[in-house]
């Protein structure tokens, strides 16, 4: 009984061009978003909590359309417009930590200017009268230095942080790329299975074909018996019926 060929599994990747427009065109819409919470907060009239989730959904995004990317086959265009987005985000996030450095600034001097004006720690109230007692003249000093410390350790925390953030971004960079490894492994392994799916089933033709082939050869085996015998039958005839003849 001829076995029958089992159909190997196919899985058929195809991206939709349509999901991936709009996810081009979110990012587009988040970028004018992020760069004017940018602008507004490096003149000190922004939210920065705003600015950093604007960032992050940004980055998730991004990681969105490299799944997609990758899902429909690496496209040209595709991968083009993948890597301007890429480039986009680096660009935008030197400029959330500039807008954040200036801010700093902007509050630093705001901070001395008060102080200067109120009688505190402005350098200016360092040198603004010569009658100063030398105790209150210390006490400026050590109030000067310990606001400088202050920016300092402000100004230290920042980078710490920012360090972090990008600390961050690479380690998700690096998850996002062992997640695309395992899908080019698990399509590989499909590959294979299917290939092998499609071995057995070029054997069991093969079999078919085989057993076709014997079945064909002892037919014609019993045919050829089947006629060696019928030429006996004859042979023997006519020599029985010549024999009769010639002692009739």
């Amino acid at each position: 009984k001829k076995k029958k060929k089992k159909k190997a599994p196919t899985r058929t990747i195809v991206m939709s061009s349509a999901i991936f427009e709009n996810y081009a065109s979110e990012f587009q819409s988040l970028c004018d978003a992020l760069e004017k919470a940018t602008s507004k907060n490096a003149k000190n009239d922004g939210n920065e909590e705003e600015m950093n989730d604007l960032l992050a959904e940004l980055e998730q995004l991004v990681r969105r359309m490299d799944l997609e990317a990758r899902a429909g086959g690496n496209q040209e265009h595709v991968m083009k417009t993948l890597r301007d987005c890429k480039a986009k985000v680096h660009e935008l996030k030197g400029m959330v930590r500039e807008a954040k450095e200036e801010k700093a600034r902007i509050e630093s001097r705001a901070q001395l200017l008060a102080s200067s004006s109120g009688g505190g720690t402005g350098p200016a109230m360092l040198s603004s009268s010569n009658n100063s007692t030398g105790a209150e003249q210390d006490r400026r000093r050590e109030q000067n230095s310990a606001l400088d410390s202050m920016m300092k350790n402000t100004a230290k925390i920042e980078q710490t942080s920012e360090r972090i953030r990008e600390s961050k971004g690479r380690l998700i960079e690096t998850e996002d790329l062992g997640a695309a490894i395992l899908q080019d492994l698990h399509n590989q392994r499909e590959t294979i299975v299917e290939s092998r799916e499609s071995l057995r089933g070029a054997d069991d033709t093969l079999s078919a074909s085989r057993k076709i082939l014997q079945t064909m050869s002892r037919r014609a085996q019993q045919n050829k018996l089947l006629f060696y015998g019928v030429v006996t039958v004859l042979i023997i005839t006519i020599i029985t019926i010549a024999y009769k003849k010639l002692n009739g």
